[in-house]
């Protein structure tokens, strides 16, 4: 086999085998109590780019939409769903106070 039909072949079989991980998702999260501005902010310090410091990726991005009351979410698909389950956790009715 020729050298140059030997590497074309040996690099598209690497290339085949390769995965590419899932390109990051934006999902737009309603509240119903908690004010936009400050949960992104709390996200942020805990799990967005404040958490992750020098060296990690941060698990997921975070803006506040303050027209809608709602928070934009980056994050790769496998970390939506705890993205998720924490927003639901925290956009709780405090007692004693109006939403």
């Amino acid at each position: 086999m020729r050298p140059l039909v030997l590497a074309a072949l040996l690099l598209a079989a690497c290339q085949s085998t390769t995965t590419t991980p899932p390109e990051p998702e934006f999902q737009v999260i309603p509240l119903q109590y908690a004010s936009a501005h400050e949960l992104a902010n709390q996200l942020t310090a805990l799990v967005g780019r404040e958490a992750a410091g020098l060296d990690n990726e941060p698990i997921a991005a975070f803006i506040a939409d303050p027209r809608t009351n709602s928070i934009l979410v980056r994050a790769k698909p496998e970390n939506m769903p705890m993205v998720h389950e924490l927003i639901a956790r925290l956009d709780q009715q405090v007692p004693g106070k109006k939403p």
